[in-house]
């Protein structure tokens, strides 16, 4: 799905060419949720125009929504396909959602300060979502997951709230913030059979924000400054796995616990934080 506006451009598509990793309809729901929460973030944060994130926003959610059924079956590609099967184990470590490419670009503001003419509003977010099913079998089998999004915005604002700016080439109307906004996020997810054991499964995820602004007073610069904040973290799921497993106290073997047991949800793990605040504060309840 593209469409081109006034107001910029949103374009938006699915790959449901690895069904086999689609998750179950609650999964997909929290992912949903996720996302949306994450493109209101960076909305708010980049002063995005709203009737093109609204647009971008409803797009995204019309495309990954009621994907049909899923598969257990995974046919790589090549000249020698080879068919993988998937347990609920996997599904259980991925976002649950098809691989997806979206972007949003607003069409940058003309003109916007005619006394600095460098200085143009403008807002651009890309995210995706890239999944690969490598191996020899399904019994040493490699899953591997990819999200991750970037936001550039530039934009003005009043030094008094509520002030609508108008910017001329007279100095008096130069009394204003001039914010440049980037942000980058990366979840990725590493799963590992081998001989039909689980083997390795973990989550590397990170989050960084750079927030410079400049505070002009009567057309002149009265401070520059630049805020990064970073943060990253490393989350083992196999651990986990095996913790539950021995706070059930089961006499069943791990790989007959991953298979016959209820397991815990750790989807909601892997799933992309943009927010460098929140992966902290989630990295101290692990």
């Amino acid at each position: 799905m593209k469409s081109t506006g006034i107001d910029g451009t949103v374009d938006i598509s699915v790959d449901m060419s690895k069904r086999a990793l689609l998750g179950t309809e609650s999964q997909q729901t929290q992912a949903l949720n996720q996302y949306l929460k994450q493109f209101d973030s960076a909305g708010v944060r980049g002063n995005a125009n709203d009737s093109l994130m609204t647009m971008f926003k409803d797009a995204f959610t019309a495309l990954n929504s009621h994907y049909g059924e899923t598969s257990t079956t995974h046919k790589s590609s090549g000249k020698e396909p080879v068919y993988f099967s998937l347990t609920k184990t996997d599904k259980n470590m991925v976002s649950g959602l098809a691989d997806f490419t979206a972007s949003i670009s607003q069409t940058p503001g003309d003109k916007t300060n005619p006394m600095r003419p460098d200085e143009v509003d403008t807002f651009s977010y890309q995210v995706s979502q890239s999944s690969s099913i490598t191996g020899i079998s399904s019994q040493d089998r490699n899953i591997s997951q990819k999200q991750q999004s970037h936001l550039v915005a530039s934009y003005h604002k009043s030094l008094t709230a509520g002030l609508q700016l108008n910017l001329t080439t007279d100095r008096n109307s130069q009394n204003y913030l001039y914010y440049q906004i980037d942000d980058k996020a990366e979840s990725t997810t590493n799963i590992q059979y081998q001989k039909g054991a689980l083997v390795s499964a973990s989550v590397d995820q990170s989050a960084s924000t750079s927030t410079h602004i400049q505070k002009y007073v009567k057309g002149w610069l009265e401070s520059d400054t630049t805020t990064p904040v970073e943060t990253s973290k490393t989350t083992d799921l196999l651990g986990k796995l095996q913790s539950a497993w021995e706070n059930d106290k089961s006499r069943m073997s791990f790989q007959d616990y991953l298979t016959q047991h209820s397991l815990p949800d750790l989807s909601s793990l892997v799933l992309l934080e943009s927010d460098p605040d929140q992966l902290q504060k989630s990295s101290a309840t692990f």
